[in-house]
């Protein structure tokens, strides 16, 4: 905005023209005083400014050196060097003050020198600025401190080397070193414009630099104890208290002078997080909606629990399945104890539920991410069947666990009706030659385990082909069928099993029975195809449909245990059957004919 443009502006001709203001104090006083200008030679009152500066300037040089340990910003350091030196120095400058009658110079250089050094070091320091952290335990360790203590005490034992030569008195000895501390003031606020060092602290550091070279400038007009020389001192006073208000601010703040901000920078950036916070929020808000919405459109039932068990959430599926079901939502819905419920059910569901508890727990203490279980759930008149899947999360206000119900009823149902279809023969509904495999191999196991005895049953239909020539497939289809029906209605335990092995051929499966058993079994089957009198005007057997039957069995009773060969053995059984399917057929067939495999 123009305005902010125009304020800025302003403020800085404000800043400028208060940094400027001693130049306007020494003008006047050297331009509208008497000549000479007046003096005030108070040894007391010099002694207490000097008291006053050297604390002030001890307690700035140990919070620059706490920011600097804090930060590791270069400058800081270069900043911490200069004040402690500045101190060290200007101490003996009050110290000495008595001696002023006696040595003039040893009282007045110590000021000029202490200026220098400082202004030296923040120059330095200034080149350094933006550079990156380095390690203060290193500067440390490689004695850095120790060395500009001894550097100032060799400038300290210089000064009054120098106070007590024949130099002391020459201007060329005090004017220089005036003239150095405003160059460099001015070269630092140069190397700042060029740079475009414009952080909030470093305003203020410019301001100290400027209020130093118009101190030197005094320093350089005035002579011991005038007012002028007293100006001089003001203004480095304030100055230093200009920078040393930095330096404190950077303590209090971020410990650096480089990322320190002014409070426009504080409110802005305040602001800014403002709007980007709200901005946020709202994002949430519709990410939320978004969440709700995808939620209720899941025809899954989904709730979502906390670490105690505590329902937090449920979609629109859930409460639509309890409503429908008469479910009472205080148990089931939001603020409802899931782990309570399920741990409390009663009935047939029970034992699953406290099963359904004990996972969740074990998913909440993250024993297991994560679990899943088909269970049965019917309703009158109908069968259903639901899959659960529970998921741990993790979410702000601690861990949450997912819990969805999918109704995988018709799925159940699919698989079935895939089941009965791969399990069962298309033309005669008893069982196929898959399921024959299937059964014979894991009652040969279960015998294997028990020692128990194993029976097999393989029939076939006399004269088949010649029945199929004479009247038909259709017709031979429909006495398979007949067949089928009544050799499954003979076998009437549940664990025996007839199968259709192929084309006109069956196979009976007789888990526990023994050879004598079989055999009656086989004669009952034989008895009951002959009683259907399904005519037969081909076969040269009977003008009836007639059976041959070959009765095998294994007898594991005298060594349990002994695990079969890998199906080997099955089909030692299978072929022991079929042996005496062929004697049968090649004997008259229409008859039983048994032959032991072990």
């Amino acid at each position: 905005m123009v305005l902010e443009r125009i304020a800025r502006l302003f403020q800085a001709a404000q800043l400028l023209a208060i940094s400027l203001a001693p130049s306007f104090a020494i003008w006047y006083l050297t331009t509208f005083s008497s000549s000479p200008l007046p003096r005030f030679e108070s040894h007391l009152f010099h002694e207490f400014a000097i008291t006053i500066a050297t604390l002030i300037g001890g307690f700035v040089s140990y919070v620059s050196w706490r920011s600097y340990r804090e930060s590791g910003e270069v400058f800081l350091r270069w900043l911490t060097v200069g004040f402690l030196a500045f101190t060290l120095i200007y101490a003996p400058h009050g110290l000495l003050t008595r001696t002023a009658h006696h040595n003039i110079w040893l009282f007045l250089l110590f000021g000029p020198v202490s200026r220098l050094v400082m202004l030296s070091c923040m120059a330095y320091g200034l080149a350094q600025y933006g550079k990156a952290a380095e390690d203060v335990k290193a500067v440390s360790a490689s004695g850095f401190w120790r060395k500009v203590l001894i550097v100032c005490g060799v400038a300290v034992a210089a000064v009054a080397i120098l106070a007590n030569s024949p130099l002391a008195p020459s201007p060329w000895v005090r004017m220089p070193m005036e003239t150095a501390a405003a160059l460099l003031c001015l070269g630092g606020l140069a190397v700042m414009v060029r740079r475009r060092i414009t952080s909030p602290l470093m305003k203020y550091y410019g301001v100290a630099l400027l209020l130093f070279a118009q101190a030197a400038l005094g320093f350089m007009l005035a002579k011991p104890w005038d007012h002028l020389w007293w100006l001089a001192h003001a203004i480095f006073a304030v100055g230093f208290s200009v920078v040393g208000w930095g330096v404190i601010s950077a303590l209090l703040t971020t410990k650096s002078f480089a990322s320190a901000f002014s409070q426009e920078q504080l409110m802005r950036a305040l602001e800014q997080e403002k709007e980007l916070l709200d901005s946020l929020n709202r994002e949430l808000w519709a990410e939320r909606q978004l969440a709700r919405t995808t939620l209720d459109a899941l025809p899954d039932h989904v709730c979502v629990i906390d670490e105690s068990g505590t329902i937090l959430a449920v979609n629109g599926s859930w409460r639509e399945f309890h409503e429908a079901n008469n479910g009472d939502l205080a148990f089931c819905g939001v603020g409802a104890n899931y782990l309570e419920v399920c741990e409390q059910a009663e009935g047939a569901q029970s034992e699953g539920a406290r099963a359904v508890a004990a996972g969740i727990r074990a998913v909440l203490d993250g024993s297991q991410d994560g679990f899943s279980m088909e269970y049965t759930c019917d309703a009158p008149g109908e069968a259903r069947w639901f899959l659960m899947n529970v998921r741990r999360a993790e979410s702000a206000g601690g861990v949450r666990v997912v819990i969805a119900h999918q109704n995988i009823s018709q799925r159940k149902e699919a698989e079935l009706r895939l089941r009965h279809l791969a399990m069962n023969d298309g033309l005669t509904g008893i069982a196929n030659r898959r399921a024959f495999d299937e059964t014979l191999g894991q009652e040969w196991r279960r015998a294997s385990r028990a020692g128990t005895p194993l029976s097999l049953l393989m029939i076939d239909v006399d004269h088949f082909k010649a029945y199929n020539d004479h009247y038909g497939h259709q017709a031979g289809d429909e006495c398979l069928k007949a067949v089928a029906a009544t050799l499954a209605a003979t076998a009437k335990r549940p664990a025996d099993l007839v199968a259709r092995y192929g084309g006109e051929e069956f196979g009976v499966i007789l888990p526990s029975s023994t050879l004598a058993d079989a055999q009656a079994l086989a004669e009952k089957m034989r008895l009951a195809i002959a009683r259907l009198e399904l005519p037969h005007e081909a076969s040269q057997t009977e003008k009836t449909v007639t059976i041959s039957i070959g009765v095998s069995c294994l007898n594991l009773a005298e060594s349990p245990g002994a695990l079969p060969r890998n199906g080997l053995d099955t089909q030692i059984l299978i072929a022991h059957a079929d042996n005496a399917l062929y004697r049968a057929k090649t004997t008259g067939r229409n008859r039983v004919t048994a032959q032991a495999a072990a």
